[in-house]
């Protein structure tokens, strides 16, 4: 969730400086998190930060409204990433998935592989 969003972005960019500065934003974000969790874990029984884990459903779901498409998809995933990179640290209460919510994961994964390869 830290490194590959970074890579496309690389990728997707032609490798611009710009690119490499806001893909590694959420990478170190997402170290810092991790570092956050390890030593303070739930609080309240609810993450602190959004978890890296979406990243790569926000990175499919801006490929699918783009289609991957140059100039937009880099720039949108430039803008995306940089904000997943304030919400990985920001103060806000995210609850883990659970219940339903697996159903909900599991219907996106679906869906989206469906697009992403057909």
């Amino acid at each position: 969730g830290g490194a590959f969003p970074a890579v496309l972005l690389l990728q997707a960019s032609g490798s611009a400086p710009w690119a490499i500065a806001i893909g590694i934003a959420p990478a170190v974000a997402v170290a810092v998190r991790l570092g956050w969790f390890t030593v303070h874990g739930l609080d309240g029984g609810r993450f602190h930060g959004v978890p890296m884990t979406w990243n790569l459903p926000v990175v499919a779901a801006i490929h699918l409204a783009t289609g991957g498409a140059a100039p937009l998809f880099p720039v949108a995933l430039a803008a995306a990433l940089a904000i997943l990179a304030v919400l990985h640290l920001a103060p806000v209460r995210v609850p883990p998935i659970g219940g339903v919510m697996y159903l909900v994961v599991t219907a996106f994964v679906a869906a989206t592989t469906v697009f992403l390869i057909g």
